[in-house]
């Protein structure tokens, strides 16, 4: 164990070999400790505080004659390293008047295990915290776009039965328009979640980026340069383009927005890289905290966005993609944390370095060759008659007022509708008017027997059963649960009854005039 042994005017006549070793101060390093501290804590503060600890500590041994009051201390050893102590004090005399020994007991690596062990913690409450975020913010817009199905489709209804010349068109237009934004929101927090909806298709960031450059131009402040660097020749990559427009913009906003009123430069690039665990595991990579798979070693297309702006605080840092934080006006959305979201749907990964003053480097990362979980929905066809008359549907919701909605919306397209109010009475219904139905719409989410069940059931009635599901969470999360294929369509709450009379025509390929 390290100690040194101090005479009565505090100067240090001995080190042991152990001291030597651990924190590697000899003996003539030490003449007094006074002298030794400026070395061991370079920080004044931080030696103020030592020091004050120390000497009250041993006045209080010397006035009660009770032990020394041992103490942790952070040291700086001789080569530069930082090491964590236990000091303590023995006195040869009983009374710390004279002779005392000085222990120091290196508790380094159990303090550096306990700050990797907090570390850890605090991880995983962030990685919780972010989860729960996700699975509220899915549930938030799930709930919201079945309420604005039920504004739209009333919304749809009413607006079909005035007539040209009604004053109250203007304000059901208004209402429309208001519910489509509501619904720009909701899909907004199911980006966040990683349940936004995406329309893959291969495509080339080189073009993406090129196809937008006016309006880059357009988006950046006038005394702020925009710099582009493309590397030619890139793979391409699986992909939403309005999403990875959405993600490219966002970028290129915030590093102008970071630049401020004065000139400055921001430098658009893309590029390959080959990404190996431990660099998809370093620590300037954006943690994929609502989705547990880990990302794919290989290779990967980045868009790199820099701007010479002020830069990023470590606080700041932490905190930039949780939903709602700002360090602007407040009012913003969910900001970065949608782009999050949006580049965990494709897989990918986000890499951030900044420097208060320097800057902030963005890189996004979106895997060269996707894989996809699963084939995107897409409708069943096969060779029918024309349907001729009404043609009979059956809507199954757990919701009464989507249920009448879409009742009115089904009847004023020309179609007859039998409704059910959960899974179980959808089945019970068709066995009973099998021959009668022509399609069904489900809901995803229904009490008794959800949607996926439902479906399972009536293609064991009968395989050939047209099914468009429905839900107010997207078709890429719909796509995972029915892998398989089968469905005829889906329809993504609020739809409106143009949507609704395209989506069954086409299933039941009826011919309109």
């Amino acid at each position: 164990m390290p100690y040194a042994i101090n005479d009565e005017q505090q100067n240090v006549t001995y080190v042991n070999p152990a001291f030597v070793a651990t924190f590697g101060y000899s003996r003539e390093d030490i003449p007094t400790l006074q002298k030794w501290w400026p070395r061991a804590y370079p920080d004044p503060e931080y030696r103020n505080w030592v020091a004050t600890e120390w000497q009250s500590r041993l006045e209080r041994a010397r006035a009660n004659g009770a032990p020394f009051e041992a103490f942790e201390v952070r040291i700086r050893a001789k080569d530069g390293t930082e090491r964590f102590a236990q000091v303590g004090a023995v006195s040869l005399d009983g009374a710390f008047r004279g002779v005392h020994v000085v222990v120091l007991l290196d508790i380094t690596e159990r303090k550096r295990a306990e700050e990797t062990r907090l570390g850890l913690e605090r991880q995983v409450q962030h990685s919780q915290k972010l989860e729960s975020l996700g699975v509220l913010a899915g549930g938030i817009a799930h709930d919201f776009n079945n309420l604005l199905m039920a504004i739209l489709g009333n919304a749809d209804v009413a607006l079909a039965h005035l007539p040209a010349d009604s004053a109250a068109r203007m304000s059901i237009q208004a209402i429309q328009a208001s519910a489509r934004r509501a619904s720009d929101v909701a899909n907004q927090m199911l980006a966040y979640a990683g349940k936004g909806k995406l329309l893959l298709a291969p495509l080339s960031l080189n073009d993406l980026v090129s196809e937008m450059s006016q309006l880059l131009e357009v988006a950046i402040s006038k005394k702020v340069t925009l710099g582009c660097n493309f590397e030619p020749g890139l793979p391409r990559f699986e992909g939403d383009a309005t999403q990875v427009r959405q993600v490219i913009m966002n970028l290129i906003t915030n590093a102008s927005e970071a630049i401020g009123d004065d000139a400055g430069l921001v430098t658009l690039a893309t590029g390959t890289m080959q990404c190996d665990r431990a660099y998809l595991e370093g620590p300037m990579i954006v943690r994929d905290q609502l989705q547990n798979a880990a990302l794919r070693e290989g290779t990967y297309v980045f868009l790199s966005v820099a701007d010479s702006g002020c830069g990023m605080t470590d606080v700041t840092l932490r905190r930039i993609f949780e939903p709602f934080f700002t360090t602007k006006f407040t009012g913003r959305g969910l900001g970065l944390s949608a782009l999050l979201g949006i580049v965990r749907g494709h897989a990918g990964a986000i890499e951030i370095c900044s420097e208060v003053g320097r800057g902030t480097t963005v890189r996004v990362l979106f895997p060269s060759t996707s894989v996809v979980d699963a084939a995107p929905i897409t409708a069943v066809r096969t060779p029918k008659a024309e349907v001729v008359g009404r043609p009979m549907i059956l809507f199954a919701d757990d919701e009464e007022s989507i249920r009448n909605a879409v009742r009115l919306m089904l009847e004023h397209i020309g179609f007859d509708v039998v409704l059910a109010a959960n899974g179980r009475e959808a089945i019970d219904v068709f066995r009973e008017r099998e021959r009668e139905i022509a399609a069904v719409i489900l809901d995803l989410t229904m009490p008794v027997l959800d949607g996926e069940r439902a479906f399972r059931e009536l293609r064991a009635i009968r395989p050939d059963v047209k099914v468009i599901l429905s839900s107010g969470y997207t078709s890429l999360e719909v796509s995972r649960r029915f892998a398989t294929g089968g469905l005829a369509g889906f329809l993504k709450k609020p739809f409106d009854t143009d949507e609704l009379e395209s989506m069954l025509t086409n299933t039941l390929q009826i011919r309109r005039s």
